[in-house]
C-alpha cells in the first residue's frame, strides 16, 4: 500500500501554503440552515435561501434533503447568476430523509466570476418537476477565513 498526499497537502508539503485560498486550510467554518416547505405547486420553481453571503465567502459544501422522497426531481444548486454553479443536475432527494451532498467547488462569491453583481451572494435551488409535498431542508457549510 502507497501513502498519497492530496493536493493540498502536497502544497503544504513543498512549502507553498501560501498559494492555497485563504479560508481552505485552517478556515473557520460557518454554516447557515434553512428549510422550505415544498408543495405540488411548485413546479420547476427556484428557491433562494440561506441569505446573502459576504463578498469572499468560500462554499465549502451545501447539504439538502426532503422529508417526503421527490422522484424523478433533479436539482440544480447555484445561485441568481448561474442557476447551476454548484450542481447541474443533482439526481438527489430521491429518498426521504437521505441528505444529498453537494461540494462548493472552491467558488470564491464575488471574486471567482468578476463579471457577477451582488446577485451571486444567493444560494438557490431550481426543481426540475413538480415537487411532491414536503420539507426541504438545507444546510450551507461556508468560509472567509
Amino acid at each position: 500500500m502507497a501513502t498519497v498526499k492530496g493536493v493540498n497537502q502536497t502544497l503544504i508539503d513543498a512549502g507553498g501554503i501560501a498559494a492555497l485560498t485563504e479560508g481552505l486550510v485552517n478556515g473557520r467554518v460557518k454554516v447557515n440552515l434553512d428549510h422550505y416547505v415544498l408543495t405540488t405547486g411548485n413546479n420547476g420553481d427556484t428557491i433562494k435561501l440561506f441569505g446573502l453571503l459576504p463578498a469572499g465567502a468560500k462554499v465549502v459544501a451545501i447539504m439538502l434533503s426532503a422529508t417526503v422522497a421527490q422522484s424523478g426531481m433533479s436539482i440544480g444548486v447555484g445561485d441568481l447568476d448561474s442557476a447551476t454553479r454548484y450542481s447541474a443536475s443533482n439526481a438527489g432527494l430521491q429518498t426521504a430523509i437521505v441528505p444529498v451532498w453537494i461540494l462548493g467547488t472552491e467558488y470564491v462569491i464575488g471574486t471567482t466570476d468578476t463579471s457577477t453583481t451582488d446577485t451571486d451572494r444567493q444560494v438557490t435551488v431550481t426543481l426540475s418537476t413538480t415537487a411532491t409535498a414536503a420539507t426541504l431542508y438545507a444546510a450551507l457549510f461556508w468560509t472567509t477565513d
